[in-house]
């Protein structure tokens, strides 16, 4: 799914953010070294194990290559490093140990976190997210314009920044408004879908705030896998721990906040 930058603007602190991308037929996509960039972040910060616990995933040339795959629509979120703390503080959050000046960019901006979608099924696909530590706060802001962004666009008409960063009624209005002029359906996506480990509780209600429902419950469908660390030259092998997965599933009918 290929959406760009709407023409529309928004005023305030929303114009400090902005979206990169890597997506199948893109024209500007993002290169491996600026792929390779966001995983370091994500090892930097701790979160590589997390996010990839079946350890498929273990360095910046695979996930370089994973997110460039042709059934793959890869996005990152940047602020501008100047503007970082002043939008923590319009959010009434403040970070007061990172020093945004000194993070990597991506594009000119500090990377706050990333998602991709694959695994596309009709008009239907699986979504993964990742925010950085330090966005933390951020979150539920970036949740709620990622699947907006996503369940709202349609071909060749991405959503506007104002609907996407908006309030519940600004979605309704651009709903009726769309449907007005193009007539029903005929959005890129109607649902999205999310299998994430069961013992992951904090991804878990990150996802249900978003308004994703529990669909079921897949038993002994995922491992999750952890390096051991050996002293010396000894090596020890992973541990690899059997977990269910959950499947959850968001409509656009389902936006909520």
């Amino acid at each position: 799914m290929h959406t760009t930058q709407p023409k529309h603007t928004t005023s305030g602190w929303q114009q400090a953010f902005a979206l990169a991308t890597h997506v199948p037929q893109g024209s500007n996509n993002l290169n491996r070294e600026e792929l390779a960039t966001l995983y370091a972040i994500l090892q930097a910060q701790g979160q590589h194990t997390t996010l990839f616990y079946d350890g498929v995933v273990t360095n910046g040339a695979q996930f370089a290559s994973m997110m460039r795959e042709d059934n793959c629509s890869f996005y990152t979120m940047g602020v501008l490093p100047d503007q970082a703390a002043t939008v923590l503080r319009g959010q009434g959050e403040q970070a007061p140990d990172t020093d945004w000046q000194q993070l990597p960019l991506v594009r000119g901006r500090v990377p706050l976190g990333f998602w991709w979608l694959n695994g596309f099924m009709g008009s239907a696909c699986c979504i993964h997210f990742c925010i950085f530590r330090y966005a933390v706060p951020l979150a539920p802001v970036l949740g709620r314009f990622v699947v907006r962004a996503m369940l709202l666009a349609r071909p060749g008409v991405p959503v506007p920044l104002d609907v996407c960063w908006g309030t519940p009624h600004a979605v309704q209005d651009y709903r009726h408004t769309q449907e007005a002029q193009y007539g029903p359906g005929g959005y890129c996506l109607n649902a999205l879908y999310g299998l994430t480990p069961a013992p992951f509780r904090h991804a878990l209600h990150f996802v249900y705030d978003l308004g994703f429902q529990k669909k079921a419950m897949l038993p002994y469908t995922a491992s999750i896998v952890r390096p051991q660390e050996g002293r010396g030259q000894v090596a020890h092998e992973p541990t690899v721990r059997p977990t269910s997965l959950v499947l959850s599933c968001l409509t656009r009918e389902g936006l909520v906040g």
